[in-house]
């Protein structure tokens, strides 16, 4: 639904929906970048994580987001934005935490949010394993850290993507992006989200 939040509880886990793309400061996905990986029958045998099973990826060098959680906005920087086009992000809470969110006047949102505690990436497998997801697939990893797309709905032909990536074993980045209102049609709007992710990592490594 273009333009509106939307939160998704899922056995604490939350997801949302938002934003864009970048080109020439709005919002496109990169040329030649391949789209979301179909998720595989089977999980690879070194591929889950003690304690959570079901295939849930494991996390390998887990990161810490704690400076994150309570300040979402800051998980992208000036420069970022910039590149992205979007001005000035607001924090808003929801149940599940807090959640920073940004448009860019034409129809284009980023939604962002650091939740911690409430089952990390398992708990987005789970919430799938009992029907939750209209859209579920397992992406290739990001920047090293597993990820799902994972949306109520499929909103891609709508420009609109949902991802969650596993940060740590019980801490989930969550981002939604929903592209421009001129760029719909054009790009994969999952790799869109996929861009934005790979900033937020980038910011969260360099503690910000």
């Amino acid at each position: 639904m273009r333009g509106q939040l939307a939160t998704i509880a899922v056995l604490g886990t939350v997801l949302l929906t938002g934003c864009m793309t970048k080109e020439g400061g709005s919002a496109t996905a990169t040329p030649g970048t391949p789209g979301p990986a179909k998720p595989p029958t089977t999980a690879p045998d070194n591929s889950t994580t003690s304690g959570q099973g079901g295939g849930v990826p494991k996390v390998d060098s887990p990161l810490d987001v704690s400076e994150f959680v309570d300040k979402p906005c800051t998980g992208l920087t000036q420069a970022q934005l910039d590149r992205l086009g979007v001005g000035n992000g607001k924090q808003d809470t929801e149940a599940t935490g807090e959640y920073c969110r940004w448009t860019n006047g034409r129809g284009g949102y980023v939604n962002l949010a650091f939740v911690v505690g409430q089952g990390g990436l398992g708990g987005v497998y789970r919430g799938n394993e009992v029907g939750q997801f209209g859209l579920f697939q397992e992406l290739p990893d990001i920047s090293g850290y597993p990820a799902v797309i994972a949306s109520l709905w499929d909103g891609r032909k709508d420009g609109d993507c949902d991802v969650a990536v596993g940060v740590a074993d019980d801490t989930t980045l969550s981002v939604g992006t929903t592209q421009s209102m001129d760029k719909v049609g054009h790009g994969d709007p999952c790799q869109v989200t996929v861009d934005v992710i790979k900033q937020v990592l980038e910011t969260v490594k360099a503690g910000g």
